[in-house]
């Protein structure tokens, strides 16, 4: 009996240190490897979340910056449209400040026409009558119909107003933005 339990005592130290062996050598280093792995799949987890979070603000970033600049290049392309619409308002203003001048050239010189037309009759009438040849030196002069005609100073000086007047709305619009 002291045999057996002996042997029976040998089997238990042999089970316990089977025991103790298996957990130290294969449970306990698998439980470490998994919490290992575990641990590594958390910071790996953060790790990824904290890259698209970078990422996510990156891209907020790019998208604001890129809002910025559209919003910019509209502003830009609205202050060149106003620019533009400024010169097209101006050179409105002096085409038909220089038509009017035309137009009033034009009149005039239909004007002369007719005067010089019962000018001519009145002369030949006179020398029909009297016998005297009269010249024609009373007649008006015919101007070219360009910028440089010559208009009487209160005809010129409306044209002028007119023109300022233009211009002036011109610049109105302008500073209202329309």
């Amino acid at each position: 009996m002291k045999n057996a339990l002996f042997i029976v005592g040998m089997i238990s130290i042999l089970l316990v240190s089977s025991s103790v062996s298996y957990y130290y050598i294969f449970f306990l280093p698998a439980k470490q490897q998994e919490s290992l792995e575990l641990q590594k799949e958390k910071f790996e987890h953060q790790k990824a979340l904290e890259e698209e979070e970078k990422r996510n603000k990156t891209k907020k970033e790019q998208d604001a910056l890129a809002e910025k600049r559209r919003q910019e290049l509209a502003e830009d392309l609205a202050e060149v449209k106003r620019q533009q619409d400024f010169d097209n308002c101006l050179s409105r203003a002096y085409e038909n400040y220089n038509a009017n001048w035309l137009s009033a050239c034009q009149a005039q010189n239909e004007y002369y026409k007719k005067m010089n037309e019962i000018t001519e009759k009145q002369n030949k009438q006179f020398e029909e009558l009297t016998g005297i040849p009269h010249d024609n030196s009373n007649l008006y002069e015919y101007q070219k119909i360009d910028e440089n005609c010559k208009l009487p100073t209160e005809k010129a000086d409306k044209l002028g107003k007119d023109l300022e007047d233009s211009k002036d709305e011109c610049i109105e619009y302008y500073k209202l933005g329309l």
